[in-house]
């Protein structure tokens, strides 16, 4: 059992095929606790284990935290707990948010590499580094348009002013992100080659 918060589940979305996302806010009506670019909660799924999932929403937000989940076919309860489990309004007990590899935000230049559902730390770090027009870059890998969550979010958030996503022109603008559409194996073969 896990000592942290009762949450409860005030909205959920289907981002892509396969994944959706869930907004969590303190039972109580409370603030959350801080958190920074990539925090992570685990979450007590019901019926289920206890998983690790990355917040996908702005660090400056604390009235909800926000978690996105891929229903993995091989599913030991984790997954497909939180997909056909959680319903809006039932309560989830959550640990305190914690970051294990925090965001270097004075870094030179950044680059991030993001595959299917690990775009959620990668968004939220990439996020923060474009509010304060630091020097980054990031790639997000996934095998079809269906199955890429926060693609409209990333186009939206990762375009300096007046910059059209890639594959339009725009005169003067820059986007720091690219979207790649491969299967996992030739991912983790362009990464590691």
């Amino acid at each position: 059992m896990i000592d942290g918060l009762t949450v409860r589940d005030a909205s959920k979305h289907d981002e892509a095929a396969d994944i959706r996302s869930f907004e969590l806010v303190r039972a109580d009506g409370l603030p959350l606790p801080p958190i920074s670019a990539d925090s992570h909660i685990d979450v007590i799924v019901p019926g289920g284990p206890t998983r690790q999932y990355s917040l996908c929403n702005a660090p400056d937000e604390n009235h909800r935290y926000r978690i996105a989940v891929l229903r993995d076919s091989k599913s030991r309860g984790g997954s497909a707990g939180m997909h056909d489990r959680v319903n809006v309004g039932d309560a989830l007990t959550i640990s305190m948010p914690r970051n294990h590899f925090a965001l270097v935000d004075d870094a030179t230049h950044s680059l991030f590499l993001a595959g299917s559902i690990g775009v959620t730390p990668i968004l939220c770090m990439s996020e923060r580094l474009a509010r304060i027009d630091a020097s980054f870059d990031m790639h997000y890998c996934t095998r079809s348009r269906t199955r890429t969550a926060f693609l409209d979010r990333s186009a939206r958030a990762l375009c300096r002013p007046g910059a059209a996503p890639p594959g339009d022109s725009v005169p003067g603008g820059r986007c720091r992100r690219t979207v790649l559409r491969v299967s996992p194996a030739r991912y983790i073969d362009m990464r590691f080659a």
